[in-house]
């Protein structure tokens, strides 16, 4: 590929990276990236499950189990206690909990994709930055082959006395900042490798640069990976939302205990029979933050769709511009 098509190249890919990434586009190869940071990235989406397998269970209250020892001057006691206080309804908090699980997995999910996708842009354009440095670098070493054979044209035409020396001394001058050019374009070539290295384990002649194109306007904010996340965080708002107003709402518990002693410590007031309860209750906070709690997430709910609209409306802008 000569210098005219990698400047085209540049070009749409500036124009691509300072827009946005795109879903299943060309550049969503994580084999460019490092082990290492494939296995961060894995662990993370891991995490994301695990995360939000808790967050599906939290509706679940925890099975109470304790054991008391007592030894005093006359008796010595021992005695195990179950209990269990388990919401079976809340008016439509136990189904918000589990959709809003649901939906912060997607988020987690969508954001790591978003960091993984970051580092892929990361490689794409050090590749193609090196690969245009490689053409410069290769145009700068004709340029002082060219002015060396400038040098010795005009030492001739100086031994000849056709030119003045001022000639002679201008073509070394221009000899001289041309391989100072060189050498500036190989140190930038040094320290563009050195970036690679800490984020892809290939070396970058190896990797197979992409064709980059643009979509069309609607395709382009359909598969718009930020946008895709905003939605999803309007999602898990919105299931939150629901959520915190449920918390103020009646709720209806099962209720359970289990006790027995297993040494009454010749006590005559206690035996070892054991003994258990089982019964309902209704529950209703009466909170004065109730008002200010749901406001808040209503609040931050219409906020997140606001800021869809508006990068929705900054990423047709961008597309525009860039043709």
């Amino acid at each position: 590929m000569d210098l005219i098509d990698w400047r085209k190249q540049l070009k749409i890919l500036n124009s691509f990276l300072l827009s946005t990434m795109m879903i299943g586009s060309v550049l969503a190869d994580e084999s460019m990236l490092s082990n290492t940071k494939l296995d961060i990235l894995n662990y993370s989406y891991q995490k994301s499950i695990e995360d939000s397998s808790k967050l599906n269970k939290d509706w679940i209250n925890p099975i109470v189990y304790k054991y008391t020892y007592n030894k005093s001057e006359f008796y010595t006691t021992s005695e195990s206690f179950i209990s269990i206080s388990q919401p079976i309804f809340k008016s439509g908090g136990i189904y918000y909990a589990i959709k809003y699980a649901s939906s912060m997995e997607e988020y987690s999910n969508t954001s790591i994709d978003v960091q993984k996708k970051e580092l892929i842009k990361q490689v794409v354009s050090l590749v193609f930055q090196l690969n245009k440095l490689d053409v410069n670098i290769q145009k700068q070493k004709l340029l002082i082959a060219n002015a060396k054979l400038d040098i010795e044209r005009k030492q001739e035409q100086v031994l000849n006395g056709i030119l003045d020396t001022s000639f002679l001394d201008n073509a070394i001058l221009d000899s001289n900042i041309k391989q100072n050019v060189l050498i500036d374009l190989e140190y930038q070539k040094e320290s563009l490798v050195n970036n690679l290295t800490v984020i892809s384990d290939k070396e970058y002649l190896n990797m197979k640069v992409p064709v980059l194109g643009l979509l069309e306007s609607e395709k382009f904010i359909e598969n718009n990976i930020y946008i895709k996340k905003a939605k999803e965080d309007i999602e898990t708002s919105y299931w939150m939302k629901n959520m915190m107003i449920a918390n103020y709402l009646p709720t209806f518990n099962f209720t359970g205990s289990y006790s027995k002693y297993h040494d009454a410590g010749n006590n005559p007031k206690l035996n070892e029979d054991s003994t258990s309860n089982i019964g309902f209750n209704i529950t209703m906070p009466l909170d004065i933050k109730f008002s200010n709690t749901t406001e808040s997430s209503k609040i931050d709910y219409l906020k997140k769709k606001s800021l869809l609209t508006d990068q929705k409306k900054q990423k047709r802008i961008l597309r525009l511009l860039i043709g």
